[in-house]
């Protein structure tokens, strides 16, 4: 009777060890390794190639408009630059490494602009007499003066076909953003490229990072801190604490009708970050460290917002319905769900974001 009731016991023990994940542990650094690769190869180099590539094609687009201005080519200079803008959506989230460098990350885009620098600063280079938008101009100019948001700001006014074909100073600084805009984001792909070796070997006697996992931790912020940044900058601030505190026109890229949009790219390509490829990304490792269920939380997560944004819609001369507003509410809400899932995430994969620049704000 004894002896039964000691292999009912075993048997029990037995069935509760192998319910739980077999092989559950956090990653080590063989993993951050394959990850490390896995995000420079799939998801850095390809995105900043097509910025590269969309912002060329946005400086050609430009350049023709102003060549030879009329509806149709405004139309395309303009369709151009929505590419290029959402391209960089794509890859914004990226903050550090090359883009840092000099500032660049302000230089392509300055923004939010609370004081309304830029436009203060924007309509007084319009005004300037005999002015020459070169080389040595952009090198001295302001950041708010020569990204997208000021690009955007000249093409998508009202009467830039009018402003194209007089003596104006519009068309010149609209093709000299662009050109800027072009040559700095393909001198950051091509740092990347070459910032590529350190990041991947990090860790292997690496200059720059002792560990693997060190260079992880900044893919890892990159795709943590960029929700906040998403729900509070892009989304709160705009929308105001009612639809009758709406201010759309402090949303980012109102203008052209991007803003929405803008958001859709961040998620998709903060989702793509987390999800990675089979056995390399985020998802992968929580899995491997036995947390199924939040990685199944997480990406739940994602396309609850995916779905969300999908229904949203950009309001139309600044104006929104009642069940738009909720809809982007709710997006708000999402992503603070998401955040919260996210930064259990990296207290299960053991991984210490530390200071965020937001802190305080």
């Amino acid at each position: 009777m004894f002896v039964n009731k000691v292999w009912l016991v075993l048997i029990a023990l037995t069935a509760t060890i192998f319910s739980q994940p077999l092989l559950a542990e956090l990653p080590g650094e063989a993993d951050w390794h394959r990850f490390n690769q896995a995000v420079m190869g799939e998801h850095v180099l390809p995105r900043y190639a097509e910025l590269t590539g969309k912002s060329q094609l946005m400086a050609t687009a430009v350049g023709d408009f102003c060549r030879q201005a009329d509806e149709k080519s405004l139309a395309e200079a303009r369709q151009a630059t929505i590419e290029a803008i959402l391209a960089w959506q794509g890859i914004q989230h990226i903050q550090f490494g090359p883009v840092t460098f000099l500032m660049r990350n302000f230089d392509l885009q300055y923004w939010p602009d609370r004081k309304g620098i830029g436009a203060r600063q924007l309509r007084q280079v319009l005004q300037q007499k005999d002015a020459v938008f070169d080389d040595k101009f952009f090198r001295d100019a302001s950041a708010s003066i020569k990204g997208f948001p000021a690009l955007e700001s000249l093409l998508f006014r009202k009467d830039m076909l009018e402003k194209a074909t007089g003596e104006f100073n519009h068309c010149p600084l609209a093709t000299g953003i662009a050109v800027t805009i072009a040559a700095t984001t393909k001198a950051i792909e091509k740092e990347w490229s070459e910032t590529r070796a350190a990041i991947e070997s990090a860790g292997d006697e690496s200059e720059d990072y002792e560990m693997a996992a060190d260079a992880s931790t900044q893919f890892l912020k990159a795709l943590v801190e960029p929700i906040e940044v998403i729900r509070d900058v892009k989304l709160k601030t705009p929308l105001g604490d009612s639809l009758e505190d709406l201010r759309w026109k402090r949303s980012e890229f109102w203008r052209s009708g991007q803003s929405v949009n803008s958001i859709r790219a961040n998620i998709q390509s903060l989702r793509d970050l987390y999800s990675g490829q089979e056995q390399t990304g985020v998802d992968s490792l929580l899995r491997k460290a036995g947390e199924e269920q939040l990685a199944t939380d997480i990406q739940q997560a994602f396309e609850a917002i995916e779905g969300q944004l999908t229904n949203a819609r950009e309001p139309e001369q600044g104006n929104m319905s009642a069940e738009q507003y909720q809809n982007l509410q709710a997006v708000r809400t999402s992503l603070g769900q998401l955040q919260d899932e996210l930064e259990k995430a990296m207290d299960s994969l053991d991984i210490h974001l530390g200071f965020n620049s937001r802190d305080g704000d």
